[in-house]
Protein backbone atom coordinates (compact mmCIF):
# COMPACT_ATOMS: atom_id res chain seq x y z
CA UNK A 1 0.00 0.00 0.00
CA UNK A 2 2.90 2.30 0.95
CA UNK A 3 4.18 1.62 -2.44
CA UNK A 4 1.25 2.49 -4.27
CA UNK A 5 0.64 5.73 -2.55
CA UNK A 6 3.81 6.83 -2.78
CA UNK A 7 4.21 6.15 -6.80
CA UNK A 8 0.93 7.90 -7.44
CA UNK A 9 1.81 10.64 -4.77
CA UNK A 10 5.18 11.81 -5.72
CA UNK A 11 4.55 13.41 -9.45
CA UNK A 12 8.33 13.14 -10.70
CA UNK A 13 8.80 9.33 -9.35
CA UNK A 14 10.47 6.77 -11.40
CA UNK A 15 10.23 3.00 -11.74
CA UNK A 16 13.62 3.21 -10.55
CA UNK A 17 13.76 5.96 -7.52
CA UNK A 18 10.99 3.92 -6.15
CA UNK A 19 12.24 0.25 -6.43
CA UNK A 20 15.53 1.57 -4.71
CA UNK A 21 13.59 3.25 -1.95
CA UNK A 22 11.23 0.03 -1.31
CA UNK A 23 14.46 -2.50 -2.11
CA UNK A 24 11.86 -3.81 -4.87
CA UNK A 25 12.60 -4.77 -8.27
CA UNK A 26 10.84 -3.90 -11.10
CA UNK A 27 8.51 -6.30 -11.86
CA UNK A 28 7.48 -6.48 -7.99
CA UNK A 29 6.44 -3.00 -7.83
CA UNK A 30 4.64 -2.99 -11.28
CA UNK A 31 3.02 -6.00 -9.66
CA UNK A 32 1.91 -3.93 -6.60
CA UNK A 33 0.66 -0.79 -8.80
CA UNK A 34 -1.46 -3.23 -11.01
CA UNK A 35 -2.87 -4.97 -7.84
CA UNK A 36 -3.78 -2.27 -5.71
CA UNK A 37 -5.00 0.05 -8.82
CA UNK A 38 -7.42 -3.30 -9.51
CA UNK A 39 -8.62 -3.71 -5.37
CA UNK A 40 -9.46 -0.04 -4.95
CA UNK A 41 -10.46 0.66 -8.82
CA UNK A 42 -12.99 -2.46 -7.98
CA UNK A 43 -14.32 -0.06 -5.19
CA UNK A 44 -15.82 2.31 -7.81
CA UNK A 45 -19.40 1.39 -7.77
CA UNK A 46 -19.42 2.04 -4.11
CA UNK A 47 -16.99 5.51 -3.96
CA UNK A 48 -18.41 7.06 -7.50
CA UNK A 49 -22.30 6.99 -7.81
CA UNK A 50 -24.77 9.33 -9.35
CA UNK A 51 -26.48 11.70 -6.98
CA UNK A 52 -29.80 10.73 -5.78
CA UNK A 53 -33.14 13.36 -5.60
CA UNK A 54 -31.75 14.39 -2.20
CA UNK A 55 -28.26 14.99 -3.27
CA UNK A 56 -29.26 16.95 -6.84
CA UNK A 57 -31.69 19.23 -4.80
CA UNK A 58 -29.51 20.49 -2.29
CA UNK A 59 -26.90 20.86 -5.24
CA UNK A 60 -29.44 22.87 -6.91
CA UNK A 61 -30.25 25.05 -3.77
CA UNK A 62 -26.35 25.57 -3.68
CA UNK A 63 -25.69 26.95 -7.59
CA UNK A 64 -29.07 29.11 -7.20
CA UNK A 65 -28.25 30.88 -3.85
CA UNK A 66 -24.51 31.07 -4.53
CA UNK A 67 -24.31 31.84 -8.29
CA UNK A 68 -27.81 32.75 -9.29
CA UNK A 69 -27.82 29.66 -12.04
CA UNK A 70 -30.69 27.87 -11.64
CA UNK A 71 -31.18 23.79 -12.16
CA UNK A 72 -27.70 22.72 -12.34
CA UNK A 73 -27.06 19.06 -10.82
CA UNK A 74 -23.53 18.86 -11.66
CA UNK A 75 -20.41 20.48 -13.47
CA UNK A 76 -18.32 18.34 -16.45
CA UNK A 77 -15.10 18.79 -17.79
CA UNK A 78 -12.26 17.43 -19.44
CA UNK A 79 -8.40 17.48 -18.63
CA UNK A 80 -5.03 15.80 -19.86
CA UNK A 81 -3.60 13.67 -17.76
CA UNK A 82 0.38 13.70 -18.74
CA UNK A 83 2.24 10.11 -19.86
CA UNK A 84 5.49 9.76 -21.32
CA UNK A 85 5.63 9.58 -25.18
CA UNK A 86 4.24 6.31 -26.49
CA UNK A 87 6.13 4.22 -28.59
CA UNK A 88 2.94 3.33 -31.05
CA UNK A 89 0.84 6.27 -32.34
CA UNK A 90 2.71 8.78 -30.46
CA UNK A 91 0.93 11.85 -32.60
CA UNK A 92 -2.26 11.05 -31.55
CA UNK A 93 -1.42 11.07 -27.78
CA UNK A 94 0.02 14.88 -28.41
CA UNK A 95 -2.25 17.52 -27.55
CA UNK A 96 -2.80 21.33 -27.68
CA UNK A 97 -1.13 22.46 -25.27
CA UNK A 98 2.72 20.20 -26.35
CA UNK A 99 2.22 17.48 -24.48
CA UNK A 100 1.90 14.00 -24.42
CA UNK A 101 -1.87 12.93 -22.67
CA UNK A 102 -4.62 11.01 -22.03
CA UNK A 103 -7.84 12.44 -21.56
CA UNK A 104 -10.09 12.01 -18.49
CA UNK A 105 -13.72 13.23 -18.38
CA UNK A 106 -14.65 14.14 -14.87
CA UNK A 107 -18.51 15.15 -13.88
CA UNK A 108 -18.76 16.13 -10.12
CA UNK A 109 -20.68 18.33 -7.37
CA UNK A 110 -20.72 21.47 -5.99
CA UNK A 111 -18.76 19.40 -2.74
CA UNK A 112 -15.86 18.51 -4.98
CA UNK A 113 -17.40 14.28 -4.94
CA UNK A 114 -16.95 12.92 -8.50
CA UNK A 115 -19.63 11.70 -9.47
CA UNK A 116 -18.60 9.86 -12.91
CA UNK A 117 -15.09 9.89 -14.54
CA UNK A 118 -14.41 8.77 -17.97
CA UNK A 119 -10.72 8.09 -19.89
CA UNK A 120 -8.89 6.39 -22.38
CA UNK A 121 -9.48 8.37 -25.50
CA UNK A 122 -5.44 10.41 -26.49
CA UNK A 123 -5.09 13.94 -25.94
CA UNK A 124 -5.48 15.17 -29.42
CA UNK A 125 -9.39 14.12 -29.17
CA UNK A 126 -11.03 17.08 -28.45
CA UNK A 127 -13.43 16.76 -25.26
CA UNK A 128 -17.00 17.45 -27.13
CA UNK A 129 -16.00 13.74 -28.69
CA UNK A 130 -15.00 12.43 -25.50
CA UNK A 131 -18.31 13.56 -24.26
CA UNK A 132 -20.33 12.00 -26.62
CA UNK A 133 -18.88 8.68 -26.31
CA UNK A 134 -19.05 8.39 -22.09
CA UNK A 135 -21.56 7.21 -20.47
CA UNK A 136 -22.72 10.67 -19.21
CA UNK A 137 -24.01 11.55 -22.76
CA UNK A 138 -26.59 8.60 -23.03
CA UNK A 139 -27.52 9.26 -19.29
CA UNK A 140 -28.50 13.03 -19.60
CA UNK A 141 -29.99 12.50 -23.42
CA UNK A 142 -31.78 9.07 -22.65
CA UNK A 143 -33.23 9.90 -18.99
CA UNK A 144 -34.68 12.74 -17.29
CA UNK A 145 -32.10 14.01 -15.21
CA UNK A 146 -34.32 17.10 -13.79
CA UNK A 147 -31.96 19.61 -14.53
CA UNK A 148 -28.60 19.78 -16.81
CA UNK A 149 -25.33 20.26 -16.20
CA UNK A 150 -22.84 22.99 -16.79
CA UNK A 151 -19.78 22.72 -19.00
CA UNK A 152 -17.45 25.19 -20.77
CA UNK A 153 -17.25 25.90 -24.89
CA UNK A 154 -15.62 23.04 -25.97
CA UNK A 155 -19.09 20.92 -24.89
CA UNK A 156 -22.25 21.56 -27.25
CA UNK A 157 -24.86 23.30 -25.61
CA UNK A 158 -27.77 20.81 -25.43
CA UNK A 159 -31.14 20.73 -23.30
CA UNK A 160 -29.17 18.81 -20.63
CA UNK A 161 -25.80 20.66 -20.97
CA UNK A 162 -25.49 24.42 -20.90
CA UNK A 163 -22.91 26.07 -22.28
CA UNK A 164 -21.55 29.57 -22.79
CA UNK A 165 -22.72 31.77 -25.87
CA UNK A 166 -19.76 31.11 -28.22
CA UNK A 167 -17.82 34.19 -28.27
CA UNK A 168 -17.38 35.72 -31.83
CA UNK A 169 -15.90 39.28 -30.98
CA UNK A 170 -19.67 40.77 -31.22
CA UNK A 171 -21.24 39.48 -27.74
CA UNK A 172 -23.34 41.88 -26.46
CA UNK A 173 -23.06 43.00 -22.82
CA UNK A 174 -25.74 40.62 -21.80
CA UNK A 175 -24.45 37.61 -23.44
CA UNK A 176 -20.48 38.72 -21.69
CA UNK A 177 -22.37 38.50 -18.48
CA UNK A 178 -24.06 35.42 -19.15
CA UNK A 179 -20.77 34.19 -19.91
CA UNK A 180 -18.90 34.69 -16.59
CA UNK A 181 -21.62 32.93 -14.72
CA UNK A 182 -21.08 29.48 -16.22
CA UNK A 183 -17.31 29.96 -15.72
CA UNK A 184 -18.04 31.04 -11.88
CA UNK A 185 -20.32 28.62 -11.36
CA UNK A 186 -18.08 25.56 -12.49
CA UNK A 187 -14.95 26.08 -10.12
CA UNK A 188 -16.23 23.39 -8.01
CA UNK A 189 -15.35 20.99 -11.19
CA UNK A 190 -11.59 23.08 -11.87
CA UNK A 191 -11.06 22.32 -8.27
CA UNK A 192 -11.95 19.12 -8.31
CA UNK A 193 -9.34 18.48 -11.14
CA UNK A 194 -6.58 20.50 -9.49
CA UNK A 195 -6.50 18.55 -6.21
CA UNK A 196 -6.97 15.29 -7.89
CA UNK A 197 -3.75 16.47 -10.15
CA UNK A 198 -1.93 17.23 -7.39
CA UNK A 199 -2.58 14.20 -5.73
CA UNK A 200 -2.23 11.79 -8.05
CA UNK A 201 -2.68 12.30 -11.67
CA UNK A 202 -0.01 15.05 -12.91
CA UNK A 203 2.22 12.75 -14.31
CA UNK A 204 0.94 9.10 -15.14
CA UNK A 205 4.61 7.15 -15.61
CA UNK A 206 2.74 3.26 -16.34
CA UNK A 207 3.17 1.14 -18.94
CA UNK A 208 0.16 1.70 -21.82
CA UNK A 209 -2.93 -0.53 -21.74
CA UNK A 210 -5.42 -1.19 -18.79
CA UNK A 211 -3.53 -0.90 -16.12
CA UNK A 212 -3.08 2.66 -17.04
CA UNK A 213 -6.81 3.29 -17.20
CA UNK A 214 -7.52 1.52 -13.72
CA UNK A 215 -4.63 3.21 -12.27
CA UNK A 216 -6.78 6.84 -12.79
CA UNK A 217 -9.94 4.84 -11.88
CA UNK A 218 -8.19 4.15 -8.63
CA UNK A 219 -6.82 8.35 -8.21
CA UNK A 220 -10.80 8.76 -8.25
CA UNK A 221 -11.82 6.50 -5.68
CA UNK A 222 -9.28 7.55 -3.54
CA UNK A 223 -10.63 10.72 -3.96
CA UNK A 224 -13.53 10.51 -3.46
CA UNK A 225 -12.78 8.31 0.09
CA UNK A 226 -10.74 11.76 1.15
CA UNK A 227 -13.58 13.44 0.95
CA UNK A 228 -15.58 11.20 2.79
CA UNK A 229 -12.77 11.32 5.97
CA UNK A 230 -13.26 14.92 6.01
CA UNK A 231 -9.45 14.95 5.03
CA UNK A 232 -8.30 18.76 4.44
CA UNK A 233 -6.53 19.97 1.53
CA UNK A 234 -3.63 22.18 2.70
CA UNK A 235 -1.11 22.46 0.20
CA UNK A 236 -2.01 25.07 -2.69
CA UNK A 237 -3.70 23.74 -5.83
CA UNK A 238 -1.61 23.27 -9.43
CA UNK A 239 -2.86 25.44 -12.14
CA UNK A 240 -5.05 23.07 -14.49
CA UNK A 241 -5.32 26.12 -17.60
CA UNK A 242 -8.48 25.60 -19.94
CA UNK A 243 -8.88 27.56 -23.05
CA UNK A 244 -13.06 27.34 -23.31
CA UNK A 245 -13.98 29.17 -20.29
CA UNK A 246 -15.55 32.03 -22.17
CA UNK A 247 -17.06 31.18 -25.11
CA UNK A 248 -13.94 30.70 -26.82
CA UNK A 249 -12.31 27.47 -27.64
CA UNK A 250 -9.46 25.59 -29.77
CA UNK A 251 -10.43 23.40 -31.96
CA UNK A 252 -14.17 24.40 -31.37
CA UNK A 253 -15.02 22.93 -35.27
CA UNK A 254 -14.88 19.13 -32.96
CA UNK A 255 -18.01 20.65 -31.41
CA UNK A 256 -20.00 20.19 -35.12
CA UNK A 257 -19.64 16.37 -35.03
CA UNK A 258 -22.18 17.17 -32.09
CA UNK A 259 -25.31 19.35 -33.15
CA UNK A 260 -26.52 21.72 -31.11
CA UNK A 261 -30.61 21.24 -30.72
CA UNK A 262 -32.70 23.99 -30.82
CA UNK A 263 -33.91 22.79 -27.06
CA UNK A 264 -30.34 23.49 -25.40
CA UNK A 265 -30.26 26.96 -27.33
CA UNK A 266 -34.01 28.18 -26.33
CA UNK A 267 -32.83 27.02 -22.35
CA UNK A 268 -30.22 29.04 -22.81
CA UNK A 269 -32.31 31.89 -23.58
CA UNK A 270 -34.57 31.89 -20.94
CA UNK A 271 -31.65 31.57 -18.65
CA UNK A 272 -30.29 34.56 -19.81
CA UNK A 273 -32.77 36.68 -18.65
CA UNK A 274 -31.82 36.55 -15.19
CA UNK A 275 -28.99 38.40 -16.36
CA UNK A 276 -30.62 41.21 -18.50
Amino acid sequence: MYCYLWFVGHQVATYREVTNLFDLSKSNLFDIISNMSDFIGSLAPMFITWPTEEESLATKQHYIQKYNFPDVVECVDGTHIKIDRPKESPNSYYNRKDYFSLQLEIVCKHNLRIINMYSGYPGSVHDARVFRNSSVFKRVTETDINGHLLGDAAYPCLKQLITPCKDNEHLERVHRSFNQHPYKSRVSVKHTIRILKQRCLYHLRLRPGARRLQLIRSCCVLHNMVLQRDIVHLEPALEVHNNCQDGSCNNADFIDDIHFDEDGRDKRKNILQRFM
